[in-house]
């Protein structure tokens, strides 16, 4: 057996190889096209079926954003408050040491 022959069949096996592998890939990945559709096609049902349940969860989702501030204190507002309590202990610091000086 020559060597160009032995080259020849080395070549074909690798591509025969190859190409196989290049099918199931793409086999795979058409399989995963197929299924997301089928997935959203769900979604989008599931989403039309339920449009009053989903309706009522964002008003519910609104409400909760909107009492949000009531219920809780802002990051300056905390700071501002956090800076007003820090100067009146200063001052009570200066009033005590003030009267331990006396």
């Amino acid at each position: 057996m020559e060597v160009q022959t032995v080259i020849n069949v080395a070549v074909g096996f690798i591509t025969l190889l190859g190409g196989w592998v290049f099918k199931m890939i793409l086999s795979h990945i058409n399989e995963i096209k197929a299924e997301h559709t089928a997935l959203m096609n769900k979604h989008g049902d599931d989403m039309e079926k339920e449009s009053d349940r989903n309706a009522a969860i964002l008003e519910k989702h609104n409400q909760l954003a909107l009492s949000l501030p009531e219920k809780y204190v802002s990051k300056e507002d905390f700071k501002m408050f956090a800076e007003r309590m820090n100067d009146r202990f200063d001052r009570l610091e200066e009033k005590i040491d003030a009267l331990n000086r006396k």
